[in-house]
């Protein structure tokens, strides 16, 4: 199976979000090096291939996962700022487009927010079972 799995469980403040999101990134950055991610996946040419960070509330998304991986993170790295830069637009989103290739890492805290589009990964935080 190409799915993986991984569940990070501890007490609070250990780096399960930190972990996750750099998990997110490292699937990124692998996809920009691709010609056409979306083809290479058996995806229509072109096609945004979205990241989904979920939280409980967005309050709680905003706290915590979106502005470190955003804000920490992305915002941060060489890469990201000389290979594979981010749109300056977007409040809850953040969004790469570069030639053939859109990446799309979409916020929510309802899991029916991102129906019909092409879910890659999801970080789940902080969510009631």
């Amino acid at each position: 199976s190409r799915i993986s799995e991984a569940i990070l469980t501890g007490a609070q403040g250990r780096g399960k979000t930190s972990a996750a999101m750099v998990m997110m990134l490292y699937k990124i950055v692998r996809l920009s090096c691709l010609r056409d991610p979306a083809v290479f996946y058996g995806l229509a040419p072109r096609t945004q291939i979205v990241f989904g960070l979920y939280m409980v509330t967005k309050k709680q998304l905003a706290n915590t996962g979106f502005y470190l991986i955003r804000d920490q993170l992305i915002d941060n790295m060489a890469y990201f700022k000389d290979v594979f830069p981010r749109s300056p637009f977007g409040k809850e989103n953040v969004v790469f487009t570069h030639g053939d290739k859109s990446i799309v890492i979409s916020t929510s805290s309802k899991a029916w927010h991102v129906l019909g589009v092409s879910l890659f990964a999801v970080a789940a935080d902080e969510i009631e079972v």
